[in-house]
């Protein structure tokens, strides 16, 4: 028996008509019989369902439902596209759209006008195997979200402790603070208290006088802790009562160490003083509250000045 010998030049020929036989035949197929087979369909990388499509039936099936099989229709458009629609038999065989697309190569449909952006259906050899394929992902990325999770959650709880212990150490520095202010004021009353008692009330103005400095000195400080420069207004006010007792103090005093008729002479001036003052805080405005403040402010600013002045010219 002879044996065929093939050169170089014809095995290259044969090898080439080969190769274009495959081509002309794959790209010969129709759009029906590339449509069928196994597809999963994405959106962007996410596996959303597995569909099967035989030659009649349309299968679906999501990663965690039973699958629902329906008969089909498939169009082709004018541009290339196709057009996959359902036969529902419960509603006399009516049709029911599914979805356009076109085949972007022969593993892969991409749909057009659909509300979610890239969405595809990819070919893919077994949906049981895929399937599998993409619970060991769903698996991997749910780790991977809970390992996420619990670390947003320490970082939080650690933020928590963080915040708590910053608020504790407030509340102690407040504390000192006040507790410092609580000393700082027992030993100003102490030191009011034991001048008064050391001297004796003998109508000496410079006594009321370094009182009325020292209240107003007093009065200062407090206000510097609230605003470092003009005073809030109703703020003076709020010391009405402090100066209107000391008031009443040299007032006492005066009906002691003034002549019958010098005291007489200067009650009447008093009484015109109080009714001119209480004329003028009739006539602020109570309301808003910062007219109310003001008046309260002038009350005060009044009374002090009263005081000074009868310290000045009368003790």
């Amino acid at each position: 028996m002879k044996k065929m010998t093939v050169n170089r030049t014809t095995l290259k020929f044969l090898l080439s008509m080969m190769m274009l036989a495959l081509l002309l035949g794959a790209c010969g197929k129709s759009n029906e019989d590339k449509i069928i087979g196994s597809w999963s369909a994405v959106v962007g990388d996410r596996t959303v369902s597995y569909i099967e499509i035989n030659e009649t039936r349309y299968t679906i099936r999501s990663k965690n439902s039973d699958p629902t099989t329906i008969e089909y229709i498939l169009t082709e458009t004018q541009d290339g596209n196709i057009i996959m629609e359902g036969v529902n038999p419960e509603n006399n065989n009516s049709t029911e759209f599914l979805f356009e697309g076109y085949f972007e190569d022969n593993d892969t449909i991409v749909f057009i006008g659909d509300e979610e952006e890239n969405r595809k259906l990819i070919r893919i050899d077994s949906i049981t195997e895929q399937m599998a394929v993409d619970r060991k992902k769903d698996e991997a990325q749910q780790k991977k979200d809970q390992a996420a999770e619990q670390k947003r959650v320490e970082a939080e709880r650690e933020q928590a402790l963080k915040d708590e212990e910053e608020r504790i150490h407030e509340e102690n520095e407040a504390a000192v603070a006040r507790e410092e202010e609580e000393r700082r004021q027992q030993e100003q009353d102490e030191a009011k208290a034991k001048e008064a008692s050391s001297q004796q009330n003998n109508g000496d103005g410079s006594i009321y006088l370094q009182r009325a400095d020292r209240l107003e000195a007093d009065i200062i400080v407090e206000a510097k802790k609230v605003a470092q420069h003009d005073m809030p207004p109703g703020f003076y006010g709020q010391y009405y009562t402090d100066w209107d007792n000391l008031l009443n103090e040299v007032w006492g005093v005066l009906g002691d160490t003034l002549t019958k008729a010098e005291f007489e002479a200067l009650k009447q001036n008093q009484k015109e003083w109080i009714q001119q003052k209480e004329q003028h805080f009739a006539d602020i405005p109570t309301e808003p509250a910062s007219e109310r403040a003001r008046g309260m402010d002038y009350l005060t600013f009044e009374t002090k000045d009263r005081t000074y002045y009868l310290i000045n010219e009368y003790l």
